[in-house]
């Protein structure tokens, strides 16, 4: 709920969860979890229940923050109906842990080794890292160990690679902050610091803007990496910067920066300081900009695809397969597009056409047939954004496309109908030079839309003469828009020029075509 902040957030900042299902193929929408006023919530890491594997919880241990001291606590995502592309996640109430630490606590970095589920949080008050033993997940823990005693160390990460327990962490000692790597064969072993030799030139001894952990250590098409705090400008966590690590043994170490994930993404934000990604799920903390309830975030992160905007669905790794595929018969899709603000390239630029379509007559509830339809975008568009009744495209036969390399025409159209979630649509493939079209095409239709195709029909006459039975035509020709114009005023049409649309990459810069609406 929208409130005015208390001094403490304002100093602090109001901090909050985000979270995006990367896996769901229905529904990449990111989500906020919101702190009550008077908190908030920080240091997200999400975990599947390791005892109970029907369990389908996602549970995320998090920093929850009353601006005096943090406790560790615990909430749960259901997203049992995460098929229907209207889904609502159902998200619990946050239940503090049991763990035997009285003083401020954050970062609970969680491993699982063999059987047993450990948590290694940030007890800086205690001069001290310790180790916990999940014993009831996921509300019981005890205390098992002492890692590293006598140390104020900030957000440690702990991981095991190339059978070795590697520890990551920020210690600030003698008034300085310094990176450094632990080590130990066993957890119950005994711990050495590394000597970071190699380590990379922007991660000096005292750099704590770069070098403070930021969430889960991951892989990622097998590159180890370090997610890390980036605070620059005043702001803790301003961005996290994303480490590639090249080389781990106990004599080296080097890691190289890869990526930046920030604010830059996410306008409602001001700050962003953790990035962890486990199971399939992806979590991060933000501090919000101003006072708001956030209740949606409409920008991709970190490669991400969000698919709700302007409360329309898509499916952006189904479109990316829709518009990698040859319908023009020059190794590209016929239209290219912008959608949700991600680019997919094509030969002729249907955002243009679209422009000028979308506006100029009203669809709602109309059935439309498109004549030399390709991949039928047209349609897809007005089902999706128009809400027209029904719509049929007509285009070639698999025989004709083939010859002509447009063999990927109608599994485009397939996958553009799922990508958009829309139904209601068809192509029926018909010969317009050889066939007796008329027969075979219902002629209830409403509107009738032509864009460039007169110029391949042999009988040009006789197309015409059914074209003209349709009470109104989204026309777009190849002649002069005088020649155009008279073809269809000559049966007692009136017109509207919507505008000027360019033909396609392959073709002059200044050849240009005039979309013409046409109408009884």
């Amino acid at each position: 709920m929208i409130y005015e902040l208390s001094p403490d957030e304002k100093l602090y900042g109001k901090w909050f969860l985000i979270y995006v299902n990367k896996q769901n193929q229905f529904n990449r929408t990111i989500h906020a979890i919101h702190a009550p006023p008077g908190y908030f919530y920080a240091d997200p890491f999400p975990i599947k229940n390791p005892t109970n594997n029907t369990d389908k919880l996602t549970y995320v241990f998090f920093e929850m923050f009353d601006y005096k001291k943090g406790v560790i606590a615990y909430l749960t995502i259901d997203e049992s109906d995460k098929d229907n592309p209207l889904y609502n996640p159902i998200i619990s109430e946050p239940k503090p842990v049991n763990i035997p630490i009285q003083t401020h606590v954050s970062f609970p970095y969680l491993f699982e080794d063999g059987e047993t589920l450990y948590m290694i949080p940030e007890t800086c008050h205690l001069n001290k890292i310790n180790l916990y033993e999940c014993v009831s997940f996921p509300d019981q823990w005890i205390y098992k160990k002492t890692i590293i005693d006598n140390v104020h160390a900030a957000d440690p990460s702990i991981i095991k690679y190339n059978d070795k327990y590697w520890l990551f962490t920020l210690i600030l000692k003698n008034g300085e902050n310094k990176f450094c790597i632990f080590y130990a064969n066993s957890l119950q072993g005994e711990w050495h610091e590394h000597k970071l030799i190699n380590v990379n030139t922007l991660q000096q001894p005292n750099n704590k803007h770069l070098t403070r952990n930021a969430g889960y250590m991951f892989y990622d098409n097998e590159m180890l990496i370090r997610p890390a705090q980036y605070s620059f400008g005043g702001i803790n966590g301003e961005s996290v910067i994303l480490y590639k690590i090249n080389k781990l043994t106990e004599d080296e170490y080097d890691e190289t920066p890869i990526g930046i994930i920030g604010k830059n993404k996410i306008s409602e934000v001001r700050a962003i300081h953790t990035y962890s990604t486990k199971t399939d799920m992806i979590l991060m903390d933000a501090r919000e900009e101003r006072d708001t309830d956030f209740p949606y975030i409409g920008e991709s992160i970190h490669k991400l695809n969000c698919i709700k905007d302007n409360n329309y669905y898509v499916h952006h790794d189904i479109l990316q397969q829709a518009f990698a595929l040859n319908t023009s018969g020059n190794g590209k899709c016929y239209y290219g597009a912008t959608v949700s603000g991600i680019k997919y390239d094509g030969e002729r630029n249907w955002d243009a056409r679209w422009k000028l379509i979308k506006n100029s007559i009203d669809f709602t509830d109309r059935n439309v047939v498109d004549f030399g339809c390709n991949n039928g975008i047209a349609l897809v568009y007005l089902k999706k954004f128009r809400n027209i009744k029904s719509g049929l495209g007509i285009e070639q036969p698999d025989e004709l496309l083939i010859s002509t390399n447009k063999k990927d025409t109608i599994k485009s159209f397939d996958l553009l109908k799922k990508g958009f979630f829309i139904d209601n649509v068809g192509i029926t493939q018909i010969d317009l030079n050889t066939t007796d079209y008329e027969k075979n095409i219902r002629c209830d239709h409403d509107i009738a839309v032509a864009m460039s195709i007169m110029k391949w029909i042999n009988d040009k006459p006789r197309f015409l003469e059914y074209l003209i039975t349709f009470n109104h035509i989204i026309y777009e020709g190849h002649d002069s828009d005088d020649e155009e114009i008279k073809r269809f005023t000559d049966y007692g049409f009136t017109y509207k020029i919507l505008g000027k649309t360019q033909t396609g990459q392959s073709y002059s810069p200044n050849d240009f075509r005039t979309l013409i609406s046409f109408t009884k």
